[in-house]
């Protein structure tokens, strides 16, 4: 579980630091618009990626700003989600 949290985030630096005019950059702040219909999950990548920055401790525009800095949000990333080699189990 901690492996998929520590991709996500990894993926979510990349996205950040993509040109506006890509894909993957417009869809991360795109809203479907209308109603899902009924049984469909309302998460989306973008709602779970919020969640967890925010059990992190870590704000949207804050995430931004670091992952701006691919050195410094790898940094962070590997600080908030150690591999097994880093726990050292």
């Amino acid at each position: 579980m901690l492996e998929i949290k520590r991709r996500r985030l990894r993926w979510l630096g990349h996205t950040i630091r993509m040109n506006v005019n890509r894909t993957p950059k417009t869809a991360l702040r795109w809203t479907p618009p209308g109603k899902r219909k009924q049984g469909r999950p309302k998460n989306t990548w973008r709602r779970t990626i919020t969640s967890e920055l925010k059990e992190m401790g870590i704000s949207w525009s804050e995430a931004q700003r670091i992952a701006s800095d691919r050195v410094q949000w790898g940094q962070k990333v590997d600080a908030l989600c150690p591999t097994r080699d880093e726990e050292g189990t």
